[in-house]
């Protein structure tokens, strides 16, 4: 999925930048099961996440996230953009509509 002109400015008005997406996406990168959201992540598998763990630490600035996420896939390989659309998708289904 592209980043749209609306989640462009909205990644423009929130100040984020290209340095906060690379580092980003190095992070999930290393690290696929996303600080223990997808247990098994590593193997490939982003079923059954910690929605508690995504919750508490995401959903708060889903909103501004949800695109910084999309812009960090231009930086990552085939198995970080399978862990960022799982990411993404579970922030849309679990972050309340407010903070989307």
């Amino acid at each position: 999925m592209a980043i749209t002109s609306e989640q462009l400015e909205q990644f423009r008005e929130n100040s984020l930048n290209v340095s906060n997406a690379i580092s980003l996406a190095n992070q999930i990168s290393s690290d696929l099961t996303v600080n223990g959201i997808f247990p098994n992540g590593d193997k490939g598998d982003f079923s059954n996440p910690d929605t508690k763990k995504f919750n508490e630490k995401w959903c708060k600035v889903w909103r501004v996230l949800r695109v910084l996420f999309e812009f960090a896939k231009t930086f990552t390989n085939e198995n970080g953009d399978k862990a960022i659309d799982a990411l993404i998708a579970l922030g849309n289904t679990v972050c309340k509509p407010d903070n989307a």
